[in-house]
């Protein structure tokens, strides 16, 4: 418990550095070389960027800490959550994203009701959204459904993007592990997320390939979240 415990604090501390580097650099080339209105714009862009990415970084890991709170409450988290309101909470996050990125969304829930933290519920949806969105191409396509499979309630999230290569779907889980994708907004924490959320639950959580050509994401809750 301890060596995991100091993996956790010492992985962020170590992605820390880069965004906050960034600042003091950007932060230099304001003081020293920001002569002119062109110069200092540029680098207060950059000084907001570094912001905003150890802002991102800084939430995704309260997720985690909440996930934790979630475990700790047991069965006291948990009650009736319905997944359309969930959904359009969660777009109303990430909906001028999608639109700038022209990205067409369809949601269709068979099943509409899932015994859940309703918080929990939220953050999964929202990382599992927010890396179909990112990842899918201007104009493209990403869907999400619920439905019922024998004795479990199915929760899919569908993206026509380049996927992720079977051979990489347990790395992704990693925590700060992008894939090598050199990504300015992620910091490689979504699917850790995900998936302890879904643990939280005793669900489970893979990866597949999708119907619409890019990944797919789904999460398998037991018979008791009905």
């Amino acid at each position: 418990a301890l060596s995991v415990e100091r993996e956790f604090t010492s992985m962020p501390a170590h992605e820390m550095r880069t965004p906050l580097a960034a600042l003091r650099a950007q932060a230099q080339l304001a003081v020293h070389h920001g002569t002119t209105p062109h110069e200092q714009a540029k680098c207060l862009r950059g000084l907001m960027s570094g912001i905003d990415q150890a802002c991102y970084l800084l939430d995704r890991l309260l997720d985690l800490a909440r996930v934790d709170g979630m475990v700790m409450a047991g069965p006291h988290a948990m009650g009736s959550v319905n997944l359309a309101v969930v959904y359009r909470n969660v777009m109303s996050e990430l909906g001028p994203a999608a639109a700038e990125r022209e990205v067409r969304l369809k949601a269709r829930f068979e099943v509409h009701e899932l015994r859940a933290a309703e918080v929990g519920l939220h953050m999964l949806m929202h990382n599992l959204l927010v890396n179909a969105i990112r990842y899918t191409p201007v104009g493209g396509r990403v869907e999400i459904g619920s439905a019922r499979h024998s004795e479990a309630i199915l929760i899919t999230v569908d993206d026509s993007g380049p996927g992720i290569p079977a051979s990489r779907h347990v790395e992704a889980f990693q925590r700060f592990n992008r894939l090598g994708r050199a990504d300015l907004h992620g910091v490689g924490l979504g699917l850790s997320i995900v998936q302890a959320v879904a643990h939280a639950h005793h669900a489970a959580v893979r990866l597949l390939e999708s119907p619409l050509g890019g990944l797919r994401a789904e999460v398998r809750f037991p018979a008791l979240s009905r």
